[in-house]
């Protein structure tokens, strides 16, 4: 005999929605905890960048008149698939084919882990918080 939670609640919810579909419902994912946070996802994941820690699989660019589009994609020691979407606005320099930075922004983030259970995904509108703590140190500037 099977007794079940009482009707209504959240663990017999999870309970019917884990029968019916076959996927476990997990609470903690996006909560605090230091692993699953988006936040502290990205900022160890930028960390590792900085570093060298993260191994650059594939590096895409386009562009076209002053805004170009850099792609990075990198996995980390742990086999985590991680991607970096920047936007470079730029403008003609003095010299013939030669291009100043204005700015760079982060606009695209993502991660997932090798399992494909952990996916962070952040568009710009996520990542203007990070864009101005961290903007100063997408490139320097050198005269």
């Amino acid at each position: 005999m099977k007794i079940f939670k009482p009707v209504g609640s959240k663990e017999r919810f999870a309970e019917i929605f884990q029968g019916v579909t076959k996927v476990k419902l997990n609470e903690a994912f996006m909560a605090d905890s230091a692993s699953l946070n988006p936040e502290n996802v990205l900022n160890l994941a930028f960390e590792q960048l900085k570093s060298g820690g993260l191994k650059i699989e594939q590096s895409n660019s386009q562009g076209s008149g002053d805004q170009s589009y850099v792609e990075l994609v990198c996995k980390d020691k742990q086999g985590n698939d991680i991607t970096f979407t920047f936007k470079v606005n730029s403008s003609v320099g003095d010299q013939e084919g030669v291009y100043d930075v204005n700015g760079v922004i982060l606009t695209n983030f993502t991660f997932d882990s090798p399992d494909g259970e952990e996916v962070v995904e952040l568009d710009e509108s996520g990542l203007r918080r990070f864009n101005a703590q961290h903007g100063s140190e997408f490139f320097t500037k050198t005269q």
